[in-house]
């Protein structure tokens, strides 16, 4: 059981970095938000797939940018999270 609460808090702390990480409106890769967060590419995407439940969260493969991850407009506050 312990275990388990460890695990709970570690994935809650991640996917609050993340979250923090993708208000600014900015696109990310999933190998920037893994740097950020230290964990590994594969963990990023299971708290993009645990975060989309609760925003909205666009992933998107090939183009200019080669891929990404952001946040959609209607869940940034820019008055708080803007520079």
């Amino acid at each position: 059981m312990n275990e388990i609460k460890k695990y709970l808090k570690k994935s809650n702390t991640i996917d609050a970095v993340i979250l923090h990480k993708l208000m600014d409106g900015k696109i990310h890769t999933r190998k920037e938000l893994s740097e950020k967060t230290e964990v590994s590419c594969s963990t990023i995407q299971r708290s993009i797939e645990r975060l989309g439940f609760y925003f909205i969260i666009h992933t998107f493969r090939g183009g200019i940018l080669k891929g990404g991850i952001y946040l959609d407009k209607c869940h940034i506050y820019y008055g708080l999270t803007k520079d």
